[in-house]
């Protein structure tokens, strides 16, 4: 049996989220909600933190709900050198793979 990504700290976030779900629902506002649990999501687990690994209980204590999201600029190629950009752009776009899979695997 797989027992999925989902364990230990992120599957108790996620099971914290069950009310605020609820309540998403019934308002209407799911979609809203449902944003709102992943941004907090990546901020307790970021996308680049193994799905194997625990955060300290220091890390999740430092978060910061109301601070804004970190930017991750586009790669630039006319300020890059082209090996620079090449590295740059695959992993731009592998985080953003990586983003929109877990993404998909919450909704």
């Amino acid at each position: 049996m797989n027992p999925g990504a989902f364990q230990k700290s992120r599957k108790d976030f996620l099971l914290a989220q069950k009310v605020a779900y609820a309540q998403g629902v019934a308002g209407g506002f799911m979609r809203d909600c449902v944003a709102d649990i992943q941004r907090r999501y990546f901020k307790r687990y970021p996308i680049d933190y193994p799905h194997e690994q625990e955060p300290t209980p220091e890390m999740t204590l430092g978060v910061n709900d109301d601070a804004p999201d970190p930017e991750h600029p586009v790669p630039d190629s006319t300020i890059m050198a082209e090996d620079e950009y090449k590295l740059a752009e695959e992993a731009f776009q592998k985080r953003r793979k990586a983003v929109a899979y877990r993404k998909e695997v919450c909704t």
